[in-house]
């Protein structure tokens, strides 16, 4: 069974994760080299317990009651903003299309992410707000398909120009939910950590 994951203390939003073993297989994931640093990783080390508990949200992405199980689990948060992935990647299209049906159902939920795989047809709603994870400014061709661009910099590096910094990462008293800078589709730029 599915289990969403309660805000933590950047966010203030539910999310739903899954294992990252699905990321080694897509194009975009290896040409960022982001399997070395992803969130995922961290995870585990702080809490190695997790890793069962993201493989069964995996394998239950996998199921064909997917959008059913996620849609009693939504309708028991009765939430106005859900994040998709901290962890985890749209491994195919077939998935990527159970999300643009999970937010079709419900039109007054907005629901955000990045991603990596840019040989998704993103087509979706509008309340479902997707980012072009590109950390190494190679995908330019592909940004009109996206809300925006997320990236990620060294902390001594400078902003690059267009994006503005992650506001929790200059005041860590302010989460996601009061911010909401990448539920506007302003291109993101978070530290590196």
């Amino acid at each position: 069974m599915l289990k969403i994951s309660k805000p933590n203390k950047k966010t203030g939003i539910e999310s739903f994760n899954i294992h990252n073993s699905v990321c080694k297989n897509i194009k975009g994931c290896k040409a960022q080299g982001c399997l070395k640093h992803c969130y995922y990783n961290k995870i585990i080390r702080l809490y190695p317990q997790q890793k069962d508990f993201l493989n069964n949200n995996l394998s239950a992405t996998k199921r064909k009651d997917f959008v059913d199980n996620m849609q009693k689990e939504l309708n028991k948060l009765n939430c106005r903003y859900f994040r998709i992935h901290t962890c985890g990647e749209f491994y195919n299209q077939e998935y990527f299309n159970k999300w643009v049906k999970i937010a079709q159902n419900n039109p007054d939920v907005i629901f955000f992410t990045y991603t990596k795989n840019i040989n998704l047809d993103v087509t979706r709603p509008k309340n479902f707000i997707l980012y072009v994870s590109d950390d190494l400014n190679i995908w330019s061709e592909h940004y009109t398909k996206f809300d925006g661009v997320s990236r990620i910099k060294e902390k001594n590096e400078p902003l690059p120009k267009g994006f503005s910094l992650c506001t929790n990462q200059i005041n860590k008293n302010i989460k996601c939910i009061e911010c909401k800078k990448c539920i506007k589709g302003v291109n993101i730029c978070f530290n590196r950590h």
